[in-house]
């Protein structure tokens, strides 16, 4: 079931996407800002190097969303 109207119709990719970037190991507590529009559904989770940071906000506006990262 489509969650935005501009994919009705249309055959899902997938139920992942993965981003793959560089990163270096933190020693302390850091925050990921994640840019989301439009999220209908809470079901969207975040997970980084396979540990769970948490879900998306449910909002239908643009947001930047925070997530704390740990060391």
């Amino acid at each position: 079931m489509p969650e935005w109207r501009e994919f009705a119709g249309r055959e899902p990719v997938g139920m992942n996407h993965r981003h793959i970037f560089n990163a270096k190991a933190n020693d302390e507590l850091s925050t990921l800002l994640i840019w989301q529009d439009d999220v209908k559904n809470g079901g969207w989770q975040i997970r980084l190097n396979g540990k769970g940071l948490g879900r998306l906000a449910t909002y239908e506006t643009k947001v930047v969303h925070t997530l704390e990262v740990p060391s």
